[in-house]
C-alpha cells in the first residue's frame, strides 16, 4: 500500500491502484436542556425554511418558462434560466435576506430583510442551500437518465415533521474533506 494525494486529498490505495477511502458516520443522542432544544428545533424550521424558499423560486421560474415556451414566446425573450449551483444559492438567500433585494420580505414593523436572520447561525442557511443546490442536481440528472434508478418529480419542498438534524462542519460546506480528529485531512 501506498500513499497518493491526487486531487489534494491524501489517502491510502490499494496494490491494485483501488482508493482505500471509508466515509464514516455517528449518530449521536444529545441530552439536552429544554433551551437548547428550542434552539435545535428553530435551526431546522430555519433550514427547512430556506430550502423551501430556494424550491419555490426554482419551480416558478420553471413553470414560467414552461408557459411561456406553450405561448410560443421566442428563448431568447424567455424568462432567464436561474442558475442551481449551491454558490448562486447561497449568495441569493444571503442578499434576500439582509434586504439586498427587491423580493426581501418586509415585516410587520415595516423593516425589509428577515427579521429573525440574526437569530440563527448562517452556516444553517449555508447547509441548506448547499442541500438544496446537491438535491436540483440529483433531480437534473435523474431526468437526463445520468442517475441509476426511477426518476423522480418535481421538488415540492419539505414538510414539517419530525426531523433528524443533520449539520456539517464549515470545512465540510467549503469542499475540504474534515477527518474525526477535527482536522483538516492530507495536513
Amino acid at each position: 500500500m501506498k500513499w497518493s494525494s491526487k486531487s489534494g486529498n491524501k489517502h491510502l490505495v490499494s496494490q491494485t491502484g483501488h482508493a482505500l477511502v471509508r466515509r464514516v458516520s455517528f449518530r449521536n443522542a444529545l441530552d439536552v436542556t429544554d433551551g437548547q432544544s428550542q434552539l435545535l428545533c428553530s435551526y431546522a424550521g430555519a433550514r427547512r425554511f430556506a430550502y423551501n424558499h430556494h424550491v419555490g423560486r426554482i419551480k416558478a421560474n420553471l413553470d414560467a418558462r414552461d408557459a411561456e415556451g406553450k405561448a410560443g414566446v421566442v428563448k431568447e425573450q424567455m424568462t432567464p434560466p436561474l442558475s442551481w449551483s449551491a454558490q448562486s444559492f447561497i449568495n441569493e438567500f444571503n442578499a434576500w435576506k439582509n434586504d439586498k433585494l427587491p423580493t426581501s420580505p418586509v415585516g410587520d414593523d415595516g423593516g425589509r430583510g428577515l427579521a429573525w436572520r440574526g437569530e440563527i447561525s448562517a452556516d444553517v442557511f449555508e447547509c441548506a442551500s448547499v442541500d438544496t443546490a446537491r438535491a436540483f442536481t440529483h433531480f437534473s440528472e435523474s431526468e437526463k437518465g445520468a442517475r441509476a434508478g426511477r426518476g423522480g418529480g418535481r421538488h415540492h419542498g419539505l414538510r414539517r415533521r419530525r426531523q433528524q438534524i443533520a449539520s456539517r462542519r464549515p470545512d465540510e460546506i467549503r469542499g475540504g474533506r474534515v477527518d474525526r480528529r477535527g482536522g483538516r485531512r492530507g495536513d
